[in-house]
């Protein structure tokens, strides 16, 4: 084998390996006492190990990879995640934080409408939703970031008393990714 081809065999090897450690982890649902959970709906989310900074990504999914709707959540504990949803070529996507209280079952819920993105965070209490605050940030437009690098800053943020807000929906373009290469 001469040396070109050897070169392009290691290039290929160096992709796909760095490729593979894009895939992002799986969230670990809780399992201590007086868990809350949160639903989204529909289903899909990414949270965060370090909620302050928005590092290490985890995907809300099953070990199928599928998103799951319903997920048990640790109380007293910053909890941020992130929604991202692309509809006909348009995307709306922003950073959500709360901190759930202990024995209690959050919904989050996101439809289209009129070239928005509206969303709704409530917990339902005697057959009836409540509506909740929430903080959101919408920053991750003006950031170019990596995917070690923080997403986002939970001191950057708006606080919806009402817990509804809406996003225009923007056209969708894929974010860069920064793929190392080591020689």
């Amino acid at each position: 084998m001469n040396l070109t081809k050897i070169s392009i065999i290691f290039i290929c090897l160096t992709c796909l390996q760095a490729c593979s450690a894009l895939r992002l982890s799986p969230y670990t649902q809780y399992e201590g006492m007086n868990k809350s959970t949160i639903t989204f709906l529909p289903s899909g989310a990414i949270t965060f190990k370090d909620a302050k900074n928005c590092t290490g990504r985890l995907m809300l999914q099953d070990a199928n990879r599928n998103p799951i709707a319903r997920n048990y959540i640790r109380p007293n504990l910053e909890f941020a995640f992130q929604r991202s949803t692309v509809q006909e070529g348009k995307q709306c996507s922003f950073f959500g934080f709360f901190t759930p209280q202990e024995n209690r079952d959050y919904f989050f819920e996101s439809d289209f409408e009129g070239g928005y993105c509206r969303h709704k965070f409530y917990e339902i209490i005697n057959d009836k939703k409540v509506m909740l605050p929430i903080k959101v940030s919408l920053e991750h437009e003006h950031m170019i970031y990596t995917e070690n690098s923080p997403f986002c800053n939970s001191d950057n943020t708006t606080l919806y008393e009402n817990g509804e807000f809406s996003i225009p929906l923007i056209n969708w373009q894929p974010q860069p990714l920064e793929i190392p290469i080591i020689l």
